[in-house]
């Protein structure tokens, strides 16, 4: 009878701790800036991002690749093992501005603990694509419904096809510089302001419309729109 109590009192002891029927936590793999494991869903292998590798927690702006290790990005900062609570796990002191170009399963509490972190940027989950800027969902730290402020206000355009975004202040500089775009056979020439390639945008002066407000008391919307010049 002992042996009985003992046996069940082991077992109450080991649901409580989660240590004795632990799964065992899935292979991690670094790739650049994240650590990644693997999860197959409906025959598919995808990864999984779950934290900052040391080369990523040390950046100030970061990017989320469509793909890692060969494998579509699906889900950022997920729970990798069983039983654990790691909410708001992935930590860096220097990130300021994060970016999801395209569609991943992101949590609400993701970047909760990069205390220095400004903005968010990233595709609505909802329809999966973007026309322009205005289409890109910003906020800063968590991204639940409710701290989304606004969207993008910068859009990029090669050949007449949406090639970047971002989100700066009216009136402030654009501090970040999107990879430069190739064309086969040309040379990139810089980013203008009009499609007729008039005047050039230098990210070193120029600076973004003044805010404005409309009589209702809230701000206008106002999108800057840069194309690419091959010559």
């Amino acid at each position: 009878m002992k042996k009985v109590i003992y046996f069940f009192v082991l077992i109450l002891i080991c649901s409580l701790s989660t240590g004795c029927f632990k799964k065992k936590d899935r292979e991690a793999y670094i790739s650049g800036d994240y650590i990644y494991d693997l999860h197959k869903v409906d025959g598919k292998t995808y990864a999984y991002i779950f934290d900052f590798s040391e080369e990523g927690a040390q950046k100030e702006v970061l990017i989320v690749p469509k793909e890692i290790g060969g494998y579509e990005v699906k889900k950022f900062n997920y729970v990798n093992g069983y039983g654990r609570n790691l909410k708001g796990k992935m930590e860096s002191n220097n990130l300021k501005r994060i970016y999801f170009p395209y569609v991943v399963g992101i949590e609400t509490y993701a970047l909760d603990n990069c205390k220095a972190l400004e903005k968010i940027l990233f595709v609505d989950y909802k329809t999966g694509w973007y026309r322009s800027a205005a289409d890109i969902k910003v906020c800063a730290s968590s991204c639940s419904e409710k701290n989304i402020d606004d969207a993008a206000n910068v859009t990029y355009y090669v050949d007449n096809e949406v090639y970047w975004f971002d989100d700066f202040g009216y009136g402030e500089r654009i501090t970040f510089i999107p990879e430069q775009p190739k064309k086969e056979g040309h040379k990139f020439d810089g980013w203008y302001t009009e499609e007729e390639f008039i005047n050039k945008w230098d990210f070193d002066s120029s600076l973004l419309p003044e805010e404005k407000i409309d009589d209702k008391g809230i701000i206008v919307y106002q999108e800057t729109k840069l194309y690419a010049k091959f010559i």
